[in-house]
C-alpha cells in the first residue's frame, strides 16, 4: 500500500476550487478527476506499507463502533508517524484523497449522491473537515476523517479508548480532546480514573450531562488551585465528586476519604480545596487490616477480619465485610468511618 502526500499548490487548488468543484466528491468513484483540477499528478510518495483494511462499512456496524475501531486499526499500521508528520495536513488529505479515496466517500454517505435540499454552504464545509484540516490547531486533528482516528489512539492507550466505549464515540472524543488539560499526562490520567470509577459500578455516564459539566468543574478549580500540583486521585476525585451529586448517592456509593492538602498547592488567599483519595472499588475482604476513625471525637480502631473476629466480635466481623473506604460502620460505643483498607 503506498502512503503520499498531496503537494502543497495542489492543496491549495482543491480548496480553493471548492464552490465549483464539490459535486465531484459525489459523483466521481475514483480519485482520477484530481489530476484534471490540478494540472498534474497531485500526489508525491511518502512509502511503502503493509496493505490493510479499514472497518468495514457494510457490516452492520453503528458509526461509533466504525471510528472506534478505526482508531486503534489506523494507529497500529501507522504508529511509526511523528507528531510533526501526523500533524501535517498535506499527508491526511492525501490519504483521503489517495489511498482511501473511496472509503472516505462511503464513510459518509457521498457514494449516495447529493441531497437536492442540502445546502451548498453546509456540503463543502463538510468536505473542507473530512477531507482536509479546517478549525483551531487542536479541532482540526480532530475533524479530518483518518487524522482523528490516529490522534485519538496517540492520546489515549488502547485500554484508555475501551473505556470510553464506542457508543457516541466521536462526540466523546471531541469533547474531551480539545480541552486544553488532555495534554497534560497526569491530568488526563486523572481523568481516567474518573472515567473507569463509573465504569467498573456499571454506570453510565451520559458526554453532556455527566462528563462535560464535569471537565467544567476540573477547569473551574483550576482559578483555585494550581491542577499541575494535583495527583491523579485528586483530580479524579474532584470530578466523581461532581457527577456524585447528579446521580443519587446510593446508585453511585462513591467511597472516598478525605485529608488535608497540601499547602504547596495554594495560590495565593484562594480556597484549597480537600484531597480526596479514591479507593478504586477496593471493599473490605477476609484477612485485610481495616482501619477507622471515630465520628464521635474517640481514637480509632483496627480491625482484622478473620476466624478469631468472627467468634468473639460477629457484628464487627460481618458489619466490615464488604464495606470500602469511606463507609459508616456502627459498633456499640459509637459510629466510625473506615480510613484504610490493607
Amino acid at each position: 500500500m503506498e502512503l503520499s502526500f498531496i503537494k502543497e499548490h495542489a492543496l491549495d487548488a482543491l480548496k480553493k476550487g471548492l464552490p465549483q468543484t464539490f459535486g465531484k466528491y459525489f459523483t466521481e468513484r475514483d480519485n482520477s478527476w484530481l489530476a484534471d483540477i490540478c494540472g498534474e499528478n497531485p500526489f508525491v510518495k511518502f512509502r511503502d506499507v503493509p496493505d490493510f483494511e479499514l472497518a468495514p462499512l457494510n457490516a452492520g456496524l453503528t458509526e461509533g463502533k466504525i471510528d472506534f475501531d478505526n482508531c486503534k486499526i489506523l494507529y497500529s499500521r501507522l504508529s511509526f508517524l511523528t507528531p510533526r508528520q501526523a500533524a501535517d495536513e498535506r499527508f491526511w488529505a492525501g490519504l483521503c484523497h489517495g489511498t482511501f479515496y473511496g472509503y472516505v466517500r462511503r464513510r459518509w454517505g457521498y457514494d449516495k449522491g447529493i441531497d437536492p435540499s442540502a445546502d451548498t454552504a453546509k456540503i463543502i464545509t463538510g468536505i473542507k473537515n473530512r477531507f482536509f484540516f479546517s478549525g483551531g490547531a487542536r479541532q482540526r486533528l480532530l475533524t479530518n476523517t483518518l487524522s482523528k482516528y490516529w490522534w485519538a489512539r496517540k492520546i489515549f492507550s488502547s485500554d484508555d479508548l475501551d473505556v470510553l466505549g464506542a457508543t457516541d464515540f466521536y462526540t466523546k472524543i471531541f469533547s474531551i480532546m480539545t480541552r486544553s488539560f488532555i495534554g497534560n499526562e497526569k491530568l488526563r490520567g486523572g481523568f481516567m480514573k474518573f472515567l473507569r470509577h463509573f465504569k467498573d459500578r456499571g454506570i453510565t455516564l451520559n458526554i453532556n450531562n455527566h462528563v462535560r459539566p464535569a471537565m467544567s468543574e476540573l477547569n473551574k478549580r483550576g482559578g483555585a488551585v494550581v491542577l499541575d500540583c494535583l495527583s491523579e486521585d485528586e483530580v479524579a476525585a474532584i470530578m466523581i465528586e461532581h457527577v456524585e451529586k447528579i446521580f443519587p448517592r446510593k446508585v453511585i456509593n462513591v467511597p472516598v476519604k478525605v485529608v488535608d492538602v497540601p499547602k504547596k498547592i495554594s495560590v495565593g488567599t484562594a480556597k484549597i480545596i480537600p484531597r480526596v483519595e479514591v479507593s478504586c472499588g477496593r471493599t473490605v475482604k477476609f484477612g485485610d487490616l481495616v482501619t477507622m476513625a471515630s465520628m464521635d471525637g474517640g481514637r480509632p480502631r483496627h480491625y482484622r477480619p478473620n476466624d478469631t473476629l468472627k467468634k468473639n466480635h460477629p457484628e464487627i466481623f460481618n458489619g466490615l465485610l464488604g464495606k470500602g473506604v469511606g463507609s459508616t460502620v456502627t459498633l456499640k460505643d459509637g459510629k466510625y468511618q473506615i480510613t484504610e483498607i490493607k
